[in-house]
């Protein structure tokens, strides 16, 4: 595979076709997620005046790797999580475009927007129960109204998880994913990835042997460029590197001896086998007990808890069990909960 290629250059399309032929050479058995249902297969191209006549009749300029991939790749196909979706003429689809000539909220005033929704439940102890509930339905209201505005919906991650593509504002070409389900607390995660870096990171970081697990959300990279990107990096970056290194099957020695250096730990201990749970709500800050519940639930059923974490904002719990206690922990948890509600 040949690497040496002009940007968005007909050897760069194939380059890209290399090493999605790559990755379905590796992936014989459909292991990867979403795999069993693109099957590593891409769309016939559409040509650049089909293009030209989608973007006139919805009043659009679509991003140029975009165009790039839908003209010289493949109008949609394999991708991350369950492949892209084609582009359409067909007037059926049509409710599917209807908002891309509107202003993108997703911009450099995005973060303020979800500053204004969480500042409620950073200081949730000094409002009743009715003003908050009262308050998280305007926000909600106000964010949905314009969350569809300048995107193209590309992609589905599977449930409620879309991927987003940005058609306009200063965040034009960049990817976005999105819970439809619109929690407040968690709301449209930017990627900080043009749509190539994205798409074609995604096989790049296979071929590398990296996790798939959480694509998107962690830095690209090998252990050696991550340790170096600590040492400049910010703190918010600093703890996104360190969750990044998640993506790593083995973390070499000397990857470790780096850690030690640059974040001064008291000490590292690697182990694998662990699967994460997530438990997220905007009442837990203010609910008593709620820890102590799904701890409560997971030692009934025997479950050991390997690691914990809580961030800041008090409004997620994440938990860390042994794989093969995944699912019981997730029954556990979810009884405890939703069905007897204790």
């Amino acid at each position: 595979m040949n690497k040496n290629y002009q940007y968005l250059s007909d050897e760069h399309a194939q380059y890209i076709k290399d090493i999605i032929k790559e990755v379905e050479n590796r992936d014989k058995k459909y292991e990867i997620f979403g795999a069993e249902r693109h099957k590593y297969k891409l769309n016939e191209t559409v040509s650049l005046e089909w293009v030209r006549e989608f973007e006139q009749k919805y009043h659009v300029e679509l991003p140029e790797e975009y165009v790039f991939f839908i003209t010289k790749v493949g109008n949609g196909g394999v991708s991350p999580f369950y492949g892209i979706v084609p582009l359409s003429m067909d007037d059926k689809y049509a409710k599917f475009y209807e908002n891309l000539s509107k202003e993108s909220m997703y911009n450099d005033n995005y973060f303020q927007i979800c500053d204004k929704c969480s500042d409620y439940f950073e200081n949730e102890e000094n409002y009743d129960e009715e003003y908050l509930d009262k308050k998280y339905f305007e926000l909600s209201n106000e964010l949905y109204d314009r969350i569809k505005d300048g995107v193209l919906n590309i992609n589905t991650q599977g449930c409620t998880f879309d991927t987003l593509l940005v058609v306009n504002g200063s965040r034009k070409g960049e990817i976005v994913y999105i819970d439809w389900n619109l929690e407040i607390e968690n709301p449209p995660f930017l990627t900080n990835m043009t749509f190539l870096e994205w798409y074609q990171g995604f096989f790049e970081e296979i071929i590398a042997g990296y996790s798939d697990y959480n694509y998107g959300y962690y830095m690209f990279g090998n252990e050696k460029e991550l340790i170096e990107k600590y040492k400049t990096a910010d703190s918010e970056t600093k703890s996104k590197i360190i969750w990044s290194f998640y993506k790593f099957e083995n973390i070499e020695q000397e990857v470790l001896a780096g850690l030690h250096r640059n974040v001064q730990p008291d000490v590292i201990e690697i182990e694998s086998g662990i699967a994460l749970i997530a438990v997220v709500g905007r009442g837990m800050k203010s609910t008593r007990g709620t820890a102590g519940r799904i701890f409560s639930a997971l030692a009934h059923a025997r479950i050991n808890v390997k690691m914990i974490d809580q961030g800041s904002s008090e409004l997620n719990i994440i938990i860390g069990v042994k794989e093969e206690d995944f699912e019981r922990a997730i029954r556990a948890i979810y009884d405890i909960f939703v069905i007897t509600k204790i």
